[in-house]
């Protein structure tokens, strides 16, 4: 069989630049990728602390970086907003934390007897809503928890459970009491709240996922193939690569005579969507580089036609937790070539001419770290 444009061609071209540039792009992101996965929890805390008291009392910096180690590696799917208003009443520090998920709002009040513990409070409560399984640290025998204040509605739920674990309490009750008349004032000068500080970044997720794919893009018919790669996502974006490849389908150009078609390629995706506890919807935009082999059957000289094209595309995809980092996935997909092939046999005439636009639906299985 020959390919009528351009000339026939009997092995396939050099390696094709883009797939060289994904390669490189995969191990780059395999191996920066322990690093990236360590960024901050999406988490967007404004914190004040009263006047004169800011040098004994930790930053936010100090905070968040708490708020980490007790929740672990779990990654929330929604980002939480929480306000933390720090004030002394008496000899006793005290907080009115107010909280923000998905719209749902939600305060409560802590107080401690020195703002080291009072934060410790707030970082454990904040932990507990990101991941409930986080376990609170043992508190010295020389220091006392933080206890509930005044009653206040109730918190959000953690994003991973239905049911918020309530913070660390002591046995005593709240012990609030008027300074004495002659107590002296707070040692440092009085100093302005902290100003409201921007979001942190969200962390890096990992996802990899096989997928069956039935292909109808460049073969002739819709036919079996597989699909198999990975990427990051941060926040609502995902970018990935995939590598797919067909089994070869067959056409007709005349009785027992005819070709053999199966295509590669690698697609490169940039995914913006929206998730939440067990599930993830992404739209896709793809581009994409494939291959389609052509050879000759029932013919006395038969030959192998490789031709390569780039093609831009659109997908949905989408997700369902089945356990732990494991779950189900599949999608659709659409793929426009900027030109056609025809595969031709001489004498006989065309064998298949490629089409304008293909398609995939794909399902399989994914892991998500």
């Amino acid at each position: 069989m020959r390919n009528a444009l351009p000339p026939p061609s009997a092995a396939p071209p050099p390696f094709p630049r883009l797939f060289a540039l994904a390669g490189a792009l995969l191990g780059v992101l395999t191996l920066w990728s322990p690093w990236l996965q360590a960024q901050p929890l999406p988490l967007d805390l404004r914190w004040s602390v009263p006047p004169g008291w800011a040098p004994s009392c930790p930053d936010r910096g100090v905070v968040l970086a708490r708020v980490q180690t007790l929740a672990g590696s779990v990654v929330p799917p929604s980002a939480i907003r929480a306000e933390a208003s720090i004030r002394t009443v008496g000899d006793r520090f005290r907080v009115r934390l107010q909280t923000e998920v998905d719209g749902h709002r939600g305060e409560r009040s802590l107080q401690a007897s020195s703002c080291e513990e009072l934060a410790e409070g707030i970082a454990l409560v904040l932990a507990l809503m990101i991941n409930p399984e986080a376990a609170p640290p043992a508190p010295p025998a020389s220091s006392s928890a933080p206890v509930p204040a005044s009653s206040a509605s109730e918190a959000p739920p953690p994003l991973a459970s239905s049911a918020a674990p309530a913070p660390p309490a002591s046995s005593g009750p709240p012990a609030a009491s008027a300074a004495p008349a002659g107590s002296s004032a707070p040692p440092a000068p009085p100093t302005a709240p902290e100003a409201p500080a921007e979001a942190t970044a969200a962390p890096w997720g990992r996802e990899l996922r096989v997928l069956a794919v039935l292909d109808g893009a460049w073969p002739p018919g819709w036919g079996a193939g597989v699909s198999a790669g990975g990427g990051l996502r941060r926040g609502p974006w995902m970018a990935g690569l995939e590598v797919h490849g067909t089994l070869p389908r067959s056409a007709t150009v005349a009785p027992g005579k005819g070709g053999s078609f199966a295509s590669i390629g690698v697609s490169l995706r940039l995914c913006r969507g929206a998730g939440g506890a067990g599930w993830q919807a992404d739209l896709c935009a793809l581009l994409e580089e494939s291959g389609l082999r052509g050879v000759g059957d029932g013919i006395s000289e038969p030959s192998t036609s490789w031709r390569w094209w780039l093609a831009p595309g659109l997908g949905l995809q989408g997700g369902l937790r089945v356990a732990g980092p494991l779950w189900w996935e599949g999608g659709l997909e659409m793929l426009l070539a900027p030109r056609q092939y025809s595969f031709s046999i001489e004498g006989q005439g065309e064998v298949y001419r490629t089409p304008r636009l293909g398609g995939r639906a794909r399902v399989g299985l994914g892991l998500h770290f």
